[in-house]
């Protein structure tokens, strides 16, 4: 049975189903049948990306339930595509899954459906996991499909929403609770009711709703209805209409609660100034396309704090927070309008989803890092037995690239890293062979003889051609891939057909009826024929040569699809995107890294004002690159986060070139996230922010506030604390560990294992009971150690106590009191036995101490 009417339904699937082979559908249908037979329960389910590219999820996935955030699925094989085709591999980011695959020959690799050799493969391990019970419970979900979910969404919305909204909008209410929903709806019609002829329309980043009038460049909204935590929906004027008339009452220019007297007011205060503004053509979101802020739009909501800066550093001491705030700042600068910021783990699952579909990736600089891993370098390989080099791009410059290729929506067909061929076919000038291969889809060359290069590989006769033929016939046959862009000219500047290449080459024994020796063939769809387009601007240039068909190394398919743009041509399926998918590179610890050495001239090329589209906008050739290679820029949709230990080094001391060129934002220790984490124990309570204050009071005064100790190190015992199936006594364990751990091995570090200034930070010094002290003293008895004969004291000017760290195993590293003591050390047993919850921790230190 064809399962492809399982996902009609689906927003996205089933277009990009429809573009598969008749190959890669049987092998889809043969998968899907046989997941089905060895694990009846599996849930098939889409998640959906920033992309076009397929991606279905096998696994468990609950049904959602209208009001409340979906429940986490469990994705252990994904059915995706990439230039290649269309496969089905093993999720990859699951511990579990990994561990099962292990026991599984296939190792995690792919599986492309429209080889049989390969779904066959991939059946005979569905039928060896079947035996396996940790996948079987991986796999037991309700056995649903994506039409499932699609109708299950339907059942349990109001009609009302689905009349009016489209299914990318139903997908955000579906979150609401049911009385935010209710509030949309009563918003909604009560605006319609006094404005019959408004429109409606929503904004693309996040879910918010604009009414007003849609009329051509007069699309600013009047009113905007935004949707905050809980139930709450609330409205308020466009912040440019209250700008622009001072006189109005500040309470119409407040968000409003809907449902409130104060909105019941504000709609009086609408319909008495501004009804004119409403008279629209009553178009509902359903009917109208979703926009980004424009000039007459006022920015929604707080997003001008939330917009993120092309290139920032989050810095500040270990433990801070630095690399898992950059989660957030990496989503924020994608999506600032997102949902999932209160949310950590809706947040992660919308990172990683970025994140697979390749807009965040990440790198971490170390001293042995360099331009060459960054930016582009050399590359040696053996080639035939010979040592040959080869050109090798960095992680930026791929993302860069990605970044370029953004800004156009291609045809499904065109690979974004294409490559672009110059093509003659018998001639520039216009020739039946050239109609012929335009008006059949073909793309042919001559040489016939040469036999089917497929079986033929070591042609002799191909030796016998001149370099430039060789070069032709190789390029047509063996280097030319399914997507790339094949221009075929019309003069010696100037081509007349742009087409993407569909087909593997194959040897077609009769030719093409105007010229039999054309028996190399490809198949291509022309996207544009007839108007001729001069390329010498986008080719450095330089003038195209004789030789049948070579690369064009200088162009990429961004450099045309803008030449193109100039002229007023568009290629079949491809479109400008106004706003394009945004990318980020996060560069963890980048000031461990030569700056210099890995940005080289990008440090100029990273300044907002000199990325691409800018004013001042440069481009460079790469010092790896051709001459004939396109030049390289810095696009303005790429973020750049990196993440810095003051540890490791002072902000004083950084590149000058990178702190003018960066917004630095400072993590320090959050005492707030510690909040309420008290350790109560053997009649000792334990205040853990109070705690780490006054170990960094200490440090900053012994050393600098560069060096202090972040709040991350205590968050575990926080979390022990919160949950209710653990014990004070364990994250009395936890605090233990983190000292042993991470306080101490820093704090050698820090005073490079200056004992007398560790037992100050401690505090040591000042308890009185030394059984609560983590150091010990030692004598130093110099005679013994160097002889009577020596006045070792005088010579070596070496006091006579020194101190040194109690052994972990000592008692004192699980007693409750040695730890409160390192912020009230003159407070014993007796005076905190009966205080169990210390409401103004601070007060409560400062009186015991006083009355003791």
């Amino acid at each position: 049975m064809d399962k492809f009417n399982n996902f009609t339904l689906c927003d996205i699937s089933i277009e990009i189903l429809n573009t598969m082979t008749n190959e890669e559908k049987h092998g889809f249908n043969s998968i899907i049948d046989a997941v089905k037979e060895q694990f009846p329960k599996a849930d098939i389910y889409t998640a959906k990306l920033a992309s076009n590219r397929l991606n279905l999820s096998i696994g468990i996935k609950p049904m959602p339930q209208s009001g409340q955030r979906d429940k986490a699925a469990v994705n252990f094989f994904r059915i995706s595509s990439n230039n290649k085709g269309f496969f089905i591999a093993y999720n990859r980011d699951r511990g579990q899954v990994n561990r099962i695959n292990e026991k599984i020959n296939g190792k995690a690799r792919g599986y492309y459906l429209g080889d049989g050799e390969q779904v066959q493969a991939f059946i005979a391990q569905l039928q060896e996991l079947a035996q396996n019970d940790e996948a079987k419970n991986l796999l037991n979900g309700q056995g649903c499909f994506p039409n499932d979910y699609a109708k299950h969404k339907d059942d349990k919305l109001d009609p009302f929403f689905s009349e009016h909204f489209k299914p990318s909008h139903i997908e955000k209410i579906l979150k609401f609770s049911e009385i935010k929903q209710q509030n949309l709806k009563k918003v909604y019609l009560d605006l319609r009711k006094i404005f019959p002829q408004c429109d409606f329309y929503v904004r693309q980043s996040g879910f918010v709703l604009c009414c007003g009038k849609i009329d051509g460049k007069e699309n600013a909204p009047v009113v905007i209805i935004e949707f905050s935590g809980n139930d709450n929906v609330s409205i308020r004027l466009n912040r440019n209409i209250a700008r622009k008339n001072p006189n109005i009452a500040p309470e119409f220019k407040a968000r409003l609660m809907v449902g409130t007297q104060e909105y019941n007011e504000f709609l009086k205060f609408l319909v008495e100034n501004y009804r004119e503004k409403f008279e629209g053509e009553r178009l509902n979101p359903k009917e109208t396309e979703d926009r980004e802020n424009s000039s007459e739009e006022d920015n929604v909501g707080d997003y001008n704090e939330l917009k993120a800066p092309l290139n920032q550093v989050l810095y500040g001491p270990p433990g801070t927070g630095k690399t898992y705030h950059t989660i957030e700042a990496a989503v924020k600068a994608i999506n600032p309008h997102s949902n999932n910021f209160d949310n950590r783990e809706a947040l992660k699952k919308e990172y990683a989803e970025l994140v697979a579909n390749g807009q965040i990736q990440f790198v971490t600089f170390h001293q042995s890092y360099g331009y060459e891993e960054f930016v582009e370098g050399l590359t040696a390989k053996s080639e035939s037995g010979q040592l040959v080099y080869e050109k090798k791009d960095g992680i930026f410059k791929r993302i860069c690239t990605a970044a370029h290729n953004a800004r156009w929506q291609l045809n499904d067909q065109i690979n974004p890293d294409a490559k672009i061929w110059k093509l003659s076919i018998e001639s520039a000038q216009d020739n039946s062979s050239k109609k012929y291969c335009l008006d059949n889809g073909l793309a042919a060359i001559g040489w016939g003889d040469l036999g089917d290069l497929n079986t033929n590989v070591d042609s002799t006769e191909l030796r016998t051609l001149g370099k430039n033929n060789q070069n032709s016939v190789n390029n047509f046959t063996k280097e030319m891939k399914i997507g790339d862009l094949v221009m075929c000219i019309d003069s010696s500047s100037s081509v007349n057909a742009i087409g993407v290449v569909t087909g593997d080459y194959k040897y077609e024994p009769k030719g093409i009826p105007s010229a039999p020796d054309y028996k190399h063939q490809r198949q291509v769809h022309w996207l544009h024929k007839g108007k001729s387009v001069e390329i010498k601007s986008i080719n450095d240039g330089k003038g195209l040569t004789q030789a049948t068909c070579y690369p064009l190394s200088r162009l990429t398919v961004g450099s045309v699809l803008e030449l193109l743009k100039s002229k007023g041509i568009k290629l079949e399926g491809t479109q400008e995107n106004q706003n394009p998918d945004k990318y980020v590179l996060i560069i963890d610890e980048i000031n461990r890294g030569n700056i210099s050495k890995i940005f080289g001239e990008l440090i100029t090329l990273i300044e907002p004002s000199k990325r691409f589209g800018a004013d001042e906008c440069i481009e460079i050739t790469l010092p790896y690159s051709d001459a004939g290679d396109p030049k390289f820029s810095v696009p303005n949709n790429l973020y750049i986060i990196g993440t810095m230990n003051t540890a490791d080094r002072s902000l004083a001391l950084m590149d000058t070139a990178l702190r003018r060129r960066f917004d630095f934002i400072e993590m320090m220790p959050d005492y707030s996230k510690l909040k309420d984490t008290k350790i109560n124990t053997n009649n000792c309570v334990i205040d853990v922010a109070m705690l780490l204050r006054k170990l960094n009071d200490r440090i900053e005064a012994l050393y600098d506030r560069e060096h202090t100790l972040g709040h991350a190190f205590f968050m575990p015992i926080k979390d022990i604390l919160e949950d209710k199936k653990l014990s004070n006594e364990q994250a009395l364990t936890e605090l233990s560990a983190v000292f042993k751990n991470k306080i101490i091995p820093l704090l050698q570090e820090y005073f490079f294992e200056d004992w007398n200034k560790i037992r100050l930070v401690l505090g040591d010094n000042q308890k009185a009971n030394s059984e609560l002290q983590f150091t010990r003293e030692k004598d130093n008895d110099f005679n013994t150690l160097f002889g009577d004969d020596l006045n070792t004291n005088n010579t070596f000017n070496q006091p006579d106590k020194a101190y040194e760290l109690q052994p972990f195993s000592e008692k004192v590293w699980a007693n409750p009191q040695a730890y409160r003591a390192i912020y009230a050390p003159k407070v014993t047993s007796s005076s905190v036995k009966n205080i169990e919850n210390e409401t103004a921790p601070v007060v409560v230190q400062e009186r015991l101490e006083a009355n003791s």
